[in-house]
């Protein structure tokens, strides 16, 4: 079955450009809900003007600490890896939607102790949520 949303997510990049498929079936599933259009929004602001390519780029990344990360409950948005083998992270987005206010965010972040070092020092693996 097609996705109607393709055009809109496409929509924010520069004509011609081509998502790829892992990127393209994520941000098209979630562009209805709220939060999803914040994340498309802001994976085209990270390639378009920040620079990163898609390959350094990863969405719902688990971001528990120690021995059983990759069975973390918490996941980021949006992970900016250094290198297009995305071994070293180097940005973590976490994206609301537009009526979450701030200080709402800030509270769930400090009350659920979802910061943790993202590095393979401290046993994180980085799987991206299927």
């Amino acid at each position: 079955m097609p996705n109607n949303n393709s055009g809109k997510v496409i929509s924010l990049f520069p004509e011609g450009y081509r998502l790829t498929d892992r990127l393209s079936k994520k941000l098209n599933a979630e562009w209805s809900q709220p939060e999803g259009k914040v994340r498309a929004q802001w994976v085209a602001k990270l390639i378009n003007e920040y620079g990163y390519s898609q390959e350094q780029l990863a969405l719902n990344v688990a971001a528990g600490a120690g021995r059983d990360a990759e069975k973390s409950t918490i996941f980021a948005d949006i992970v900016a890896y250094r290198d297009k083998r995305r071994r070293e992270p180097f940005l973590v987005v976490e994206t609301k939607a537009p009526t979450e206010s701030r200080g709402g965010i800030f509270k769930k972040c400090v009350n659920s102790q979802a910061v943790y070092p993202l590095s393979e020092q401290h046993g994180l693996e980085a799987q991206e949520r299927r």
